[in-house]
């Protein structure tokens, strides 16, 4: 699992295209497992939501 507190706001973005990319290029391969893609994509979408990365501006 990422440790998004370590990552900056345009590298999570940066990560979550790849990500898509990804799943599009795999959406139709069953033998490719994208539950761990999904799972990540979460976690950095709520990352985002919550402001937990690196340079997260302060309340």
């Amino acid at each position: 699992m990422l440790e998004t507190k370590q990552l900056t706001y345009s590298q999570i973005k940066r990560l979550l295209e790849e990500i898509e990319i990804n799943f599009k290029s795999h959406f139709d391969d069953e033998a490719y497992d994208l539950s761990e893609l999904i799972e990540e994509q979460e976690a950095l979408e709520e990352a985002l939501y919550n402001g937990n990365y690196l340079d997260a501006p302060e309340e």
